[in-house]
């Protein structure tokens, strides 16, 4: 964990490290609502408003992202909380209220209609700090490592968690190496490749996908 630790650091700057730290803490604690706010922004916040401003609106893309964004964070709350069931109901919460109107979804929109650009950093006037772009960042890197491998699905084959994240793996891949451009969220979400929502959630429900080395101290 300390080496973990210390490579986000690196990359990413303490502030990041601290928000991982006190994320893990917390899950021990089960201590739900800042909980629930890291993990909400590292996926809906953003993806929601890229997928507004890349479709018009469009209440078939919504659903699907919606789908997909939910399914992987019922998989890494299984992945990182040893009870997740108790984090349910805030989850949701938190998901109805934010998605509304929140400055990571405004972030994502502003990105997708060019209004904004990456190279202006995360740090708004008039809004604030986007949390969601360290939380994206930091999250993959933990979600990363060779250490937390699982076993692939259809492959067969063990995979870092983080390859079974799609919308993740995308997001780091815009917001953070900048190696794709915002409309390929949703090349993202229409690869037909890609693992049915239902099966992700079956496969988190259904494993014992917990790992207690993640609450470690820094």
């Amino acid at each position: 964990m300390q080496l973990l630790l210390h490579q986000i650091t690196a990359k990413h700057g303490r502030p990041v490290t601290v928000l991982i730290y006190i994320f893990l803490r917390l899950i021990k604690r089960s201590v739900s609502s800042t909980l629930v706010l890291l993990i909400e922004c590292l996926e809906k916040r953003f993806v929601r408003g890229m997928v507004a401003a890349l479709t018009n609106e469009s209440a078939t893309s919504k659903s699907v992202y919606f789908a997909h964004c939910t399914s992987e964070m019922i998989f890494i709350t299984h992945l990182l909380a040893e009870e997740p069931e108790k984090l349910a109901g805030p989850l949701l919460a938190d998901t109805y209220v934010t998605l509304l109107k929140g400055r990571n979804a405004w972030y994502g929109q502003m990105l997708a209609k060019g209004e904004l650009s990456l190279d202006m950093g995360d740090s708004i006037k008039g809004k604030g700090m986007i949390q969601g772009v360290s939380a994206v960042g930091a999250f993959y890197n933990l979600l990363s490592q060779s250490s937390l491998s699982i076993l692939h699905p259809d492959e067969n084959k063990p995979v870092a968690p983080a390859e079974l994240c799609p919308i993740l793996k995308t997001l780091y891949k815009i917001l953070i190496s900048r190696e794709l451009p915002s409309e390929a969220i949703l090349q993202a979400l229409r690869d037909e490749t890609m693992n049915d929502p239902r099966d992700r959630i079956e496969m988190a429900q259904s494993h014992v996908f917990y790992r207690p080395s993640l609450l470690g101290q820094p």
